[in-house]
Formats: C-alpha cells, sequence, structure tokens
C-alpha cells in the first residue's frame, strides 16, 4: 500500500503523513488515471483506486473531518471514477480561456518589476497580508500533491537576529522561514529527493509575485551551511523530520533599486537539442 507502506504501517502513522498519502494516491490512482484511460476510450477496473479508498477510509475511521478541501476533492475524485467505471464518461469543466490583455499585464508586471529589496520602512506588515502570502504560495504545484511545503512567520526581534544574511534581514519587519515536511516521503521512494525543494521553489514565486501585487518588498535568502543554523532551528522549535530551507524577508519597501537587465530569449533557449548558438553575444 502507498509505494511500500504496509497496512498495517498506514494505521500507525501520524494524521498529516496519512493526508500526504491520500493526496499522493488519489492524484496517481484516481485523477491521473482516470484522464489517461478517458483521453484512449478504455474501460477501466472496478479496482481501480482501491488503495486510494483504503486510506480514505482509515481516514474515517480515526473520525476526521470530511470537509478539509483536500480530503473532500479526495472523495470526489473517487465519485467521478465510479461514474467512469459504470459509463466510461469522463466530464469536467473546459479550460478557462486565455487572460485578456489586460489581466495579461498585470501577471506581466507583477514579473518584470518584483525586486530583491533590502531597504525597509519601520512599519509592521499585517498578519492578513502575511496570510495572502502564504494562501498564494500554497497554490503553487508539487510532485504528487504532496504539499510539503511549511512557514514559519517570524517577527520577533531576537530570533530575526539569529538568522544569517548580509545585514538587511535582520532589518526586515517579518522573516518567512520556509521549511519541508518530508516525513511521507518515507513511504513514496519513487519521489526524487530533491522534488520538494523544487516544490518549495514554486511555492515562493508564489508568495514574492503576490507580495509585489500588494506594494510589499521581499528578499529570498539562504541558510547555506552555517554554524548556528543549529540554534536557528533550536528556536524555532522545529522537529527532526522538518527540513529547514531556506527564508523570505518581507516588508514595506524603503527604496526601488534599478531593474537588473535580463539576457535575450535567445540567449537562453534552444530548439529541440542544444546549440552553442545560444551562447552567442
Amino acid at each position: 500500500m502507498a509505494r511500500g507502506a504496509t497496512k498495517d504501517q498506514i494505521g500507525e502513522v501520524a494524521t498529516p503523513v496519512l493526508r500526504a498519502l491520500i493526496r499522493e494516491k488519489i492524484h496517481h490512482a484516481l485523477e491521473t488515471a482516470i484522464e489517461l484511460y478517458a483521453a484512449k476510450g478504455k474501460a477501466v477496473s472496478a479496482e481501480i483506486g482501491r488503495t486510494a479508498r483504503d486510506l480514505l477510509q482509515e481516514w474515517d475511521r480515526r473520525g476526521l473531518p470530511r470537509a478539509l478541501p483536500d480530503i473532500a476533492w479526495a472523495h470526489r475524485w473517487v465519485e467521478i471514477a465510479g461514474r467512469y467505471i459504470e459509463t466510461r464518461r469522463y466530464e469536467n469543466p473546459p479550460h478557462p480561456p486565455a487572460f485578456s490583455e489586460l489581466e495579461l499585464s498585470g501577471v506581466r508586471r507583477a514579473i518584470t518589476i518584483r525586486r530583491s529589496v533590502r531597504i525597509w520602512r519601520d512599519e509592521d506588515v499585517p498578519q492578513r497580508l502575511i496570510d495572502q502570502l502564504v494562501e498564494a504560495a500554497s497554490w503553487a504545484p508539487s510532485a504528487c500533491n504532496q504539499q510539503p511545503v511549511r512557514f514559519i512567520t517570524v517577527r520577533d526581534r531576537e530570533t530575526i537576529r539569529m538568522i544569517p544574511g548580509d545585514g538587511c534581514f535582520e532589518m526586515a519587519p517579518v522573516i518567512l522561514v520556509v521549511a519541508l515536511d518530508r516525513r511521507s516521503y518515507e513511504f513514496l521512494n519513487t519521489i526524487p529527493v530533491y522534488n520538494p525543494v523544487l516544490d518549495a521553489g514554486a511555492a515562493i514565486q508564489n508568495l514574492l509575485l503576490t507580495a509585489t501585487a500588494l506594494g510589499l518588498g521581499t528578499t529570498w535568502g539562504t541558510f547555506g551551511n552555517r554554524p548556528q543554523n543549529e540554534a536557528v532551528r533550536s528556536r524555532l522549535a522545529l522537529p527532526s523530520y522538518m527540513e529547514m530551507l531556506t527564508y523570505v524577508a518581507v516588508g514595506w519597501p524603503a527604496d526601488f533599486p534599478p531593474p537588473p537587465a535580463r539576457m535575450a530569449v535567445r540567449n537562453l533557449q534552444a530548439m529541440e537539442r542544444w546549440s552553442e548558438a545560444v551562447d552567442e553575444v
């Protein structure tokens, strides 16, 4: 069950791990499978997604709420699969249309005016705005729908001073420490170990762009291999299964650095296979 976990283990795993395994199994055994079978017009066995349903039964056995968004999503896919087994019909809403030029201009503006801000106004950032940043980050894609990225919001000045940086970070009103919950990966050994780091990068980009749209300034830092990291971990009370990955400073910008130039698309993209022409100036 769940790519190596036994049924007995599933009965013992922590609830957050069970929740993550439900998302993974629904994603692979039902979501992608039904979409593929439907695209090919193929029938499926009534046993499809059996492990996913077993995981949901364990969730119910523990008396846990079905109304959580990801659990409700899982049950929706069980219903979709059931209909496809009976009727071989798969109906889903059509993909949204392309953005209008006005909508697209907003996306482009957020991307192109984002800056790494290092000077801040002495002004607090309301928690409701921080919540918006974390929510935006949560909508980033993650491998196998594991959603492993977690944030610790830090406002305490002493804690912020402990976080390694180049001096600008200790002046930021808020630091968001980015961590990874890797507990479910013990049972998901086919997922490359670096995938959660990619998930974090995608989540942080959502966060940075949303901050820009809200008028906030951000700077993305890194812990690296610093001797003070363990002291920071201890200060944040991170358990051993949480990987302390990176951090983002957030505040109201007091400056707007000139835009750093970007290379032309022709210096970034090769067609079909690598070409040294990409390096031509």
